[in-house]
């Protein structure tokens, strides 16, 4: 379900991935009343549609992608949260949130017509999402009492090992049997799959 809860929201405020030396990182500013509607610490150029949310729902995606998020959160009445060691929390401080229309318009512009008359049709629609260049992502968009909202899972394409995860080794013994089970358990974005493929 999309972000409804602004839960740990307040906690964690996000920390920029390191900018490589000579990048250009972004100082745009744009404000208005109190609310913050772009990023200040991105090393990339987004930009904003008329209704004064991001142009484009991958904006969101590359944001929660660059801030190591798990996950990306587009709701009504909140503002774009995204899912960082497990906790939701606001994508940058000040973020506005979204109304109606600027979610109807973010979900219905990356999806297809087929896609389209499906969602008109039942009201729901999970599929996997893909970006030349940023990478797939497990997408759930559903139609709420007050308007559109969706989540997406962001895949990662990078398989680590289990040294980069830093496992204890003993469970590198594991992988040597063939029978028997092995069971990972954890929260939403605990790393579950990453585990498991480090397998």
């Amino acid at each position: 379900q999309a972000a409804g809860s602004q839960t740990g929201a307040e906690q964690e405020q996000p920390q920029a991935q390191p900018v490589a030396e000579g990048t250009a990182v972004s100082t745009q500013i744009e404000a208005a009343g109190d609310s913050v509607l772009i990023p200040t610490d991105i090393n990339f150029e987004v930009k904003l549609a008329e209704d004064q949310a991001l142009d484009h729902l991958n904006d969101y995606l590359k944001i929660g992608q660059y801030y190591g998020a798990s996950d990306v959160h587009i709701g009504v009445a909140a503002p774009p949260m995204m899912r960082r060691h497990g906790c939701l929390q606001v994508m940058w401080p000040k973020a506005p949130m979204f109304n109606p229309p600027q979610t109807e318009r973010l979900m219905m512009g990356f999806i297809s017509e087929a896609q389209k008359a499906h969602f008109k049709e039942r009201g729901d629609l999970d599929f996997c999402y893909e970006v030349a260049g940023m990478g797939r992502f497990r997408s759930s968009v559903v139609r709420q009492r007050v308007g559109i909202d969706g989540v997406f899972r962001i895949i990662n394409n990078k398989l680590r090992t289990m040294d980069e995860l830093a496992l204890p080794p003993i469970l590198k013994g594991l992988t040597k049997f063939h029978n028997g089970l092995v069971l990972v358990t954890g929260s939403v974005g605990s790393g579950k799959s990453r585990t498991l493929a480090a397998f």
